[in-house]
């Protein structure tokens, strides 16, 4: 075992790298620090790099937990590997008797990757009991949402479902989840940053219809569409949009009316409303036959399989 930096002469499974000077690194007010009482310190508490090794012991000393995720725990190993992780201050925490009670995806991640992470380390008193478990995780979750939000971005709520859809369907992944728990918020960001002109134009096309869409489907899947519609012929999308949103002026066969129907149409029947997989097949459908000038007398929603998907049409040259 190797022994941390900042105490040569405590033994542990981890490696200190990062000295911690306390008052410093909560970086707060003094008046607001002396406000803070500190009671049942560890010295073995702080910052520590941990590598595949330790990380290997950790795991086989843990506690009772919840059941591990293989998905999650390679999804936070691709982060790791490519550089995408950071230290947050969120601690991995060992029990008195060296169990480690919180922080396991993490560990089989860097065991994953082979990748040592940079992480804080909470040590639990002898006196707490198995109840801890009880508050572990039960803080909300930060989503994209909030995290666009915290970027300054205009509709931050719909532009991060938006731009979900679009890196969802550009990695390949088809369905309800449209990559949930797949994307991490450092690409939606990233993605959103590369090409947020657009996508915001895509915001401001649906918000613009927002009363005349409410209850017929997810702005987001509208905007999707609506995103990849306006890369093919923009003008044309924009017509598209205004149709499904308020049917004016369209004569029968319209793909734009069909698909505004067909979701008037389920709207009213909640037990045969469409999934939201079927709305997007629908939405995607009508805007290529919309684009190729093509009446429709049906339009089919249902796909078995992922390579079933339609896909978007490309411009005509």
């Amino acid at each position: 075992m190797s022994k941390p930096v900042s105490s040569p002469a405590r033994p542990t499974t981890l490696e200190r790298r990062i000295p911690v000077n306390k008052a410093e690194a909560m970086n707060v007010p003094q008046t607001s620090y002396m406000m803070m009482k500190a009671f049942d310190t560890n010295p073995l508490d702080g910052w520590y790099r941990i590598g595949p090794a330790a990380a290997e012991v950790l795991l086989n000393n843990g506690t009772k937990n919840r059941h591990l995720s293989e998905i999650r725990a390679t999804f936070i190993a691709s982060q790791i590997d490519r550089g995408a992780w950071e230290a947050n201050g969120e601690s991995i925490v060992i029990d008195a008797d060296g169990r480690l009670c919180d922080g396991q995806h993490r560990m089989r991640a860097v065991v994953i990757c082979g990748t040592p992470i940079t992480v804080y380390v909470v040590h639990l008193p002898k006196h707490l009991g198995s109840g801890f478990f009880d508050t572990i995780d039960s803080g909300q979750n930060r989503t994209v949402a909030n995290r666009f939000d915290i970027d300054g971005v205009s509709h931050y709520a719909l532009a991060g479902a938006i731009t979900r859809r679009i890196l969802a369907w550009e990695n390949g992944w088809r369905g309800t989840s449209h990559g949930r728990g797949k994307i991490a918020l450092v690409d939606l960001r990233e993605r959103y940053e590369a090409d947020k002109e657009n996508i915001q134009r895509a915001v401001t096309a649906v918000t613009r219809f927002a009363l005349d869409l409410r209850g017929l489907a997810p702005q987001s899947i509208i905007g999707f569409v609506y995103f990849f519609a306006s890369r093919t012929d923009p003008d044309k999308a924009s017509e598209w949009l205004r149709g499904v949103a308020t049917g004016e002026n369209l004569e029968t066969g319209n793909p734009a009316l069909l698909l505004r129907n067909r979701l008037i149409a389920e709207k009213s029947s909640p037990t045969k409303r469409m999934a939201q997989t079927n709305v997007i097949v629908a939405a995607i459908r009508s805007w290529t036959a919309f684009y190729e000038n093509r009446k429709l007398v049906k339009l089919l929603a249902d796909v078995r399989e992922d390579r079933d998907f339609p896909n978007f049409p490309e411009p005509v040259k």
